[in-house]
């Protein structure tokens, strides 16, 4: 196992031919499977119980499995396997040869069979005692674990899921009532998106911030850099730039930014609202992961559209800007900010392209990735 990595939860079944392991990383990256007729090597980097890190561990089975026919999937919640065992069915007394079961080893009680119903009875004092051992153990963990967590994840299920209701709700209105005033003023309509959208987008913006806070108190298992980062940038748009200065409001860039905002939420928060209720819809993590081929480079050139126009008008009335003498004995000049910003800006782009891409591929892989390397 690497020095610096983490042991993540791993979760263990089985029936009679086959033996089910999750590993609770969600968004994972750089994941390295070595698995062998006698073990498994794991390595990936992800957000698990510590956080977004590095995460190993080692398992030598109890017996022998088919490495050629095990199976593995990345998913965005888990990395899942199914391995096949070698001979006739049986029932394993423990997924390990070493009979201390490691702290990050948990049982898997939806996939763990005690005795094989293909098989017929049998007398065995060994597989007796260790299937009461089991049983005892499982009703055990079993009361402790809904006890722990069935209140705890009733509330978290219901505030996630009427957060994300709410704000599709507010980029909905955003969405449609832009283009209705479109189809109804026309071209003229567009310097009037702010006085249109204004105080509904300004309440779903604020209301973003949460996401962070979320992903602070894992709430949910997300990093926080990417939300900062997307919606800090947005806020400092819409409530340090755009709405203090009237030439930006009436332009009609800002008219096309705030629609291509409103478009990303229409299809990003149905993806959370499922999600929060353990549902998944083909169709809208497909658009999830689609959308923002086209809507995201278009969004961050209108935002770098408006930086660009903003330098000079903020240069002009020095709005946020300090000026010495003053009783802090320091300055601050705005458009050497927005001209600072906007490189960091450019350099965040890539971050965050390259990101998304990567997860894009993890979530759309369509079947099992099968990986098998011989001893």
């Amino acid at each position: 196992m690497a020095t610096n990595s983490l042991s993540p939860f791993v979760y263990w079944g089985q029936n009679g031919r086959y033996i089910f392991l999750k590993v609770d990383i969600c968004e994972s990256m750089d994941v390295a499977v070595d698995l062998t007729g006698d073990g498994l090597d794991f390595k990936a980097n992800g957000v698990g119980v510590g956080g977004r890190h590095d995460y190993a561990f080692n398992v030598e089975f109890y017996l022998p499995i088919n490495e050629k026919d095990s199976k593995y999937r990345i998913t965005e919640r888990c990395v899942d396997f199914k391995i096949e065992k070698v001979g006739i069915n049986e029932i394993w007394p423990r997924l390990m040869i070493n009979t201390k079961k490691p702290a990050w080893l948990k049982i898997d009680f939806d996939r763990f069979a005690l005795e094989d119903d293909s098989e017929e009875e049998k007398s065995d004092d060994f597989h007796t005692k260790n299937a009461a051992e089991a049983e005892m153990a499982k009703k055990i963990e079993d009361e402790l674990m809904r006890a722990e967590s069935s209140a705890w994840s009733d509330i978290k299920t219901i505030w996630l899921f009427v957060y994300n209701t709410f704000q599709w709700v507010g980029y909905s209105y955003v969405f449609l009532a832009l283009c209705l005033h479109y189809m109804k003023f026309g071209e003229g309509s567009k310097s009037e998106a702010l006085d249109v959208v204004g105080s509904q987008l300004s309440v779903c913006q604020l209301a973003s911030v949460l996401e962070v806070i979320h992903a602070l108190t894992g709430l949910v298992r997300t990093g926080f850099v990417t939300p900062l980062v997307q919606i800090g940038g947005r806020n400092v748009l819409l409530f340090m730039i755009i709405i203090p200065e009237e030439k930006l409001q009436s332009d009609p860039v800002v008219w096309w930014l705030f629609l291509t905002w409103s478009a990303i939420e229409l299809v990003r928060y149905p993806y959370y609202m499922l999600s929060s209720i353990g549902r998944e819809s083909r169709i809208i993590t497909w658009l999830r992961y689609t959308m923002w081929i086209p809507l995201y480079p278009l969004g961050f050139t209108l935002e770098g559209i408006i930086l660009l126009k903003a330098i000079p008008i903020y240069d002009v009335s020095q709005r946020w800007s300090v000026d010495l003498p003053n009783s802090y004995n320091m300055s601050f000049s705005f458009p050497l900010f927005l001209k600072v910003y906007l490189v960091i800006y450019v350099i965040g782009i890539y971050i965050l392209l390259k990101r998304i891409i990567v997860q894009r591929k993890q979530k759309l892989r369509k079947s099992f990735s099968i990986k098998s390397k011989t001893s």
